[in-house]
């Protein structure tokens, strides 16, 4: 094995990465002149306003802000490769909101692959995430349009502090999708464009520890997911399948009854397929997911169930890129409070007393563009919007009253600048 100069004087070397998302990282390099380990940094500053209605959180009035560094990152990746061809490296990533690992979008992760496939070690995403074909969560016309960064104009309505249920997705996946935690997953080699991944996580969530039980965490997390890449002449077809199943948890949250509070609550159970189709400059796709009753409240929920799909258009030419997404949402759900009248009489949400099925359901549009100014400088802009509609049943609304701010049509525009290198 050649001997490889690590460390702070190493970083001596810089090459252009030939990618908009990545340009002149430092690089370190073994005495053959190959990389072994880089670091670059990813910075972000935004501005935005938006308009909310229908909301009683808005007041109805428009709405500006400046974000910055919603992504920001400081990235350390480093490989090698043994003399049997064994390629091994780590990646660690910082964000620079909250510098610790076990953070969105922090990673701290070792791998190993080889013509046997790659495994993956560590705080990192499972199976699911890696094989999932996202159109609106992959595809950076702009700098994210459905996936984050409408969530930082447009009011999501909350229910009142005694109403729960309310399921409808943030943002344009399945609830599962990019979420992080320490793990062990595998990846088989591609053969004809076929490549499929399986992985363990003990415990769900970024900040889960792996030896308690009860810490309102999913448990024995199992996600799973296939991908698919063919060439036709200048088409290209991509599809993929995943999901996710898991057993629940029992919450450190104190049950009252007339509280639908997190308990005893159902595991995850969750599936999307998604597809790409790209001819050119040009890119088409989209999603379906169904996250069934994941992290419905066992014997308090009935008819728990939420599915989704999404739809994209892009066009990439040189410099310029602009994209279109849609992404709707349905909910149904039925986890509502009992009434003060229903609980003196000693009915439950078990026993039927207070079973109302509600709907919540979400449409989100983003039309995005950006232009690559300078190699790792892009400008980009944004237009968002989302519509929350809230259908209350009529038995609800008899035994509880009218709900009046679960609903919102809200729309905003912004623009900046990220920066990579």
């Amino acid at each position: 094995m050649k001997k490889v100069l690590l460390g702070t004087t190493a970083l001596v070397g810089a090459s252009v990465v030939a990618t908009s998302a990545l340009a002149v990282p430092l690089q370190s390099h073994n005495e053959d002149g190959v990389p072994v380990l880089t670091a670059s940094i990813v910075a972000q500053f935004e501005a935005g306003i938006a308009s909310n209605d229908n909301n009683a959180q808005s007041g109805n009035t428009r709405d500006g802000s400046f974000q910055n560094g919603r992504f920001a990152e400081l990235q350390f990746d480093g490989e090698k490769t043994a003399d049997n061809g064994l390629v091994y490296g780590a990646s660690i990533h910082f964000s620079t909101s909250n510098t610790q690992t076990n953070a969105y979008p922090g990673r701290e992760y070792m791998y190993m692959s080889g013509g046997w496939g790659k495994v993956e070690l560590g705080q990192w995403v499972g199976a699911d995430s890696g094989m999932n074909i996202c159109v609106t969560c992959r595809t950076y016309a702009g700098y994210g349009a459905l996936d984050a960064p409408w969530k930082s104009y447009i009011i999501n309505p909350t229910a009142p502090t005694a109403t729960t249920g309310k399921r409808y997705r943030n943002a344009s996946v399945n609830s599962r999708w990019w979420d992080q935690a320490i793990g062990v997953t595998y990846y088989t080699p591609i053969v004809s464009g076929f490549q499929a991944g399986i992985g363990y996580q003990p415990k769900g969530g970024a900040a889960a520890s792996t030896n308690v039980e009860n810490d309102g965490n999913y448990n024995d997390i199992l996600n799973f997911g296939a991908q698919w890449n063919g060439d036709f002449g200048d088409v290209g077809l991509a599809l993929s399948a995943v999901g996710v199943v898991s057993d629940g948890f029992l919450s450190v949250t104190t049950g009252t009854v007339g509280l639908s509070n997190q308990k005893d609550t159902t595991g995850l159970g969750i599936w999307e397929i998604g597809a790409k189709l790209s001819f050119g400059a040009f890119q088409v796709g989209g999603s379906y997911w169904d996250d069934g009753n994941s992290g419905a409240i066992k014997g308090r929920d009935f008819g728990f169930k939420s599915t989704g799909y999404t739809l994209e258009a892009a066009y990439f030419a040189g410099a310029f890129s602009a994209e279109v997404q849609w992404a709707s949402t349905q909910v149904d759900s039925s986890s509502r409070v009992i009434t003060a009248a229903i609980a003196q009489s000693g009915a439950t949400a078990s026993t039927g007393g207070a079973a109302f099925t509600d709907s919540y359901d979400t449409d989100m549009w983003a039309v995005s563009a950006g232009y690559q100014v300078a190699p790792g400088l892009k400008w980009y802009t944004e237009v968002v919007g989302a519509d929350f509609d809230f259908g209350q049943s009529a038995a609800d609304v008899t035994a509880n009253g009218a709900v009046t701010n679960l609903e919102n049509d809200a729309i905003a525009v912004l623009s900046g600048f990220v920066l990579s290198f």
